[in-house]
């Protein structure tokens, strides 16, 4: 097991789920999926960093509408209901 952590910088605090790879090896074949919220700034965003470049830069950032509140959660699902 790898130990590691993601530094989202000064007054950004977060919630993450784990996204697995389909079919991949490993603990970290996946996505980190963060709601990121800057208490500053009052802007939210949703983070995608991959799994086995926890520590590099997110390959996605989508700022949200408005303010994603502290305990919020998603659910992911491998199939449609």
């Amino acid at each position: 097991m790898k130990v590691g952590y993601h530094n989202f910088g000064k007054d950004n605090f977060c919630n993450r789920c784990v996204v697995p790879k389909k079919d991949g090896l490993g603990e970290d074949s996946g996505w980190i999926v963060s709601w990121v919220h800057n208490e500053e700034t009052d802007v939210s965003q949703v983070l995608v960093i991959e799994a086995h470049k926890f520590k590099g830069e997110p390959m996605e950032k989508m700022t949200l509408p408005q303010r994603a509140p502290y305990g919020f959660h998603g659910t992911f699902v491998s199939f449609l209901y």
